[in-house]
């Protein structure tokens, strides 16, 4: 957000857009300002009272210093694809506002609306690439393609990235990373919070869903009442393309079938001919395939990660997984399946399923926020395709909005290479940079990214991997996040063929 409370006037340029790149506007060649940072109105009034017309104002992902002048269009150019940039139309700037003694910054660039609709209106390469990757697997009843046999051939010819089977040669990048509030929730799981409002709907979760249900249907109605007055909106069965989901949500602004939440539901843990586990997913692939053919559909979602929650209620237990959609869906679990017909006198069982609740809609008021009409969350970019990593987070330890810049992968593995060239030997890299560190024995692996796993803990707290000492990153505690990406390095060393370390 805007922090320099001085600021009178943004600084900005005119563009136009050719062969999908920002070029200087023939007319206006030089720096312009706008109005006030603090709203969109204030920023556009100079520009509309001047210039007319009707404009896109692109937000670039940083900042760009706009001297020297014959090399800014070339600085411009090496930045993200234009259709990755967001869009300022409305409310407070959304980025940090540089103070003036640093220089001047472009903050906004003005192209005609006309331009932008050709840029993104002739194609959407990342729903062509899902779409793509989708097709390659033929649409099946989620209830009949689930049957374990069935399912099991099937993944053999064209699989769906569930985790099962493993692949000693696979090693999928961990979801936590593809969306950090997985991670969040993974930590609530252990150590979040016990919320005294959640004890009494707690206790009607244990004794109303430990009943015996006879029929699947009479399951469902318990469940959705309950999972409603927990995520304080309504759960009830989808219908679309021919298929009939358990449970998914109600919003009023717009309608995805089985996402951001998709329940399914079965009477009892051995009820029926299908897994519950294979049929979600079948019925997660089958609900992105819809509405990514369906063009009226459109947000800022479209080019987010898609995340979702899939929940698993089979009798009197409960699960969690995570999913995404990169270049195809990817589900993982993320918390056990927990029985809820224990002892309610049992204050440890009792505050798991607390803290699993919380976390659970936390998670879920974080996901709705990717899918809201006004959402701005960053665009999966094209080198993201290839790692996708996410470039910035929230901290899990922060209960703060604001999000910081991490390294990267590549940043990540040079900063670590001090402590483990000695041991791991020759490295190769991607193309995109990021580097794999291979011909290691498991013992020098495990023992190097222990120490890693230490020295990025402490460096996240800090925002800076070269600001702690020595001292202080040996005796620092690793953070969630921090573990993840070490895990994700060990993988990564481990693998014989680098390419396979894909989505």
């Amino acid at each position: 957000m805007a922090t320099t409370q001085d600021v009178r006037e943004l600084p900005c340029m005119f563009a136009r857009i050719e062969n999908d790149e920002l070029v200087t506007h023939p007319k206006e060649p030089t720096v312009r300002y706008g109005g006030s940072p603090d709203a969109w109105d204030f920023f556009t009034k100079p520009i509309r009272d001047t210039f007319g017309g009707d404009w896109v104002y692109l937000i670039p992902p940083a900042p760009i210093l706009y001297g020297p002048l014959i090399t800014l269009w070339q600085r411009v150019e090496r930045l993200s694809p234009l259709e990755e940039w967001n869009v300022w139309d409305g409310g407070k700037y959304p980025l940090e506002i540089l103070p003036a003694e640093q220089g001047t910054f472009i903050y906004v660039f003005l192209v005609p609306l006309n331009d932008y609709f050709r840029l993104t209106g002739a194609r959407d390469r990342l729903t062509e690439l899902r779409l793509n990757a989708i097709s390659s697997r033929a649409a099946d009843s989620p209830s009949k393609g689930a049957q374990p046999s069935r399912f099991a051939a099937e993944q053999k010819r064209r699989p769906l990235a569930i985790g099962r089977p493993k692949n000693s040669s696979f090693y999928p990048i961990p979801i936590s990373l593809l969306y950090p509030p997985f991670a969040r929730f993974k930590k609530d799981l252990t150590s979040g919070p016990i919320e005294p409002d959640i004890s009494p709907l707690a206790y009607k979760w244990c004794r109303e869903l430990s009943d015996f249900l006879p029929k699947e249907r009479y399951r469902e109605a318990v469940f959705h009442s309950l999972l409603s007055e927990l995520l304080g909106h309504r759960i009830s069965k989808k219908h679309f393309s021919g298929y009939t989901t358990d449970g998914g949500i109600d919003l009023e602004f717009i309608e995805l079938f089985g996402i951001p939440l998709l329940a399914e539901i079965k009477a009892e843990t051995t009820c029926g001919s299908s897994d519950a586990y294979f049929e979600a997913a079948l019925y997660h692939l089958e609900a992105i395939r819809t509405i990514l053919l369906d063009s009226s559909l459109a947000g800022a979602w479209r080019k987010s990660r898609m995340p979702s929650i899939v929940i698993i209620h089979n009798g009197p237990n409960i699960q969690v997984l995570g999913a995404v959609c990169l270049a195809e869906p990817y589900i993982e679990v993320l918390s056990p399946s927990l029985p809820l017909y224990f002892n309610e006198y049992d204050a440890q069982a009792m505050e798991n399923l607390i803290r699993f609740m919380g976390g659970l809609r936390r998670l879920f008021r974080s996901i709705l926020t990717v899918y809201e009409k006004k959402s701005t969350v960053e665009p999966v970019r094209a080198s993201q395709v290839k790692f996708p990593c996410p470039s910035s987070y929230q901290p899990i330890n922060s209960d703060t909005e604001s999000s910081f810049e991490t390294s990267t992968a590549a940043d990540v593995e040079i900063s670590a290479q001090a402590n483990t060239q000695s041991m791991i030997g020759p490295s190769t890299g991607f193309s995109d940079g990021s580097v794999v560190s291979l011909g290691a024995s498991i013992d020098s692996i495990t023992d190097a990214v222990a120490n890693f796993s230490i020295d990025t803990g402490s460096s996240q707290s800090n925002h800076n991997l070269s600001s702690q000492s020595s001292t202080e990153s040996r005796t620092a505690i690793p953070s969630p996040m921090s573990i993840e990406l070490t895990l994700f390095a060990l993988s990564l060393a481990l693998a014989l063929r680098p390419q396979n370390v894909l989505l």
